[in-house]
């Protein structure tokens, strides 16, 4: 189990001065391999964070990708990858630390993003006349 090095009362401090602006899909790509479909299909997602701070605005981007392949054939069914952009406000006096970023990326932020990514799934696995894959609900273990 990792060890944050800011306690959980200076996180909070840090984060009550950072006002949520905006979520917005930046990019999205996906492929359909119809002739490798098979009935059932394995998962693999990946997930990615970064983030800019430019003074009193800090962007925090979320790269999303699924594959989805079969489970006899192990071939590729469906590939989709997207980016998400959370635009926060913050307080002037406010410095973004690495080991607030650190816990902010691997703990609320997920958590913010995670469902927009599984409805993005959802939607365009529906336009590929597919039945729907039910993306498991994004689990934290804090001090992880």
């Amino acid at each position: 189990m990792a060890k944050y090095k800011l306690t959980p009362e200076q996180y909070q401090e840090i984060l009550v001065k950072l006002t949520l602006q905006e979520i917005r899909l930046i990019s999205s790509n996906m492929k359909f391999i119809e002739e490798n479909n098979e009935n059932a299909l394995e998962l693999i997602i990946d997930e990615k964070l970064t983030h800019q701070d430019s003074g009193d605005i800090v962007n925090f981007f979320s790269s999303f990708s699924l594959i989805a392949s079969g489970k006899s054939n192990k071939k590729e069914v469906i590939l989709i990858d997207c980016v998400y952009k959370a635009v926060y406000s913050k307080s002037t006096d406010v410095k973004i630390s690495k080991d607030f970023v650190e816990i902010f990326e691997n703990t609320s932020l997920g958590i913010i993003l995670w469902p927009y990514f599984r409805e993005h799934i959802h939607t365009n696995i529906s336009k590929m006349n597919m039945p729907p894959l039910v993306l498991p609900m994004k689990r934290i273990l804090i001090g992880e």
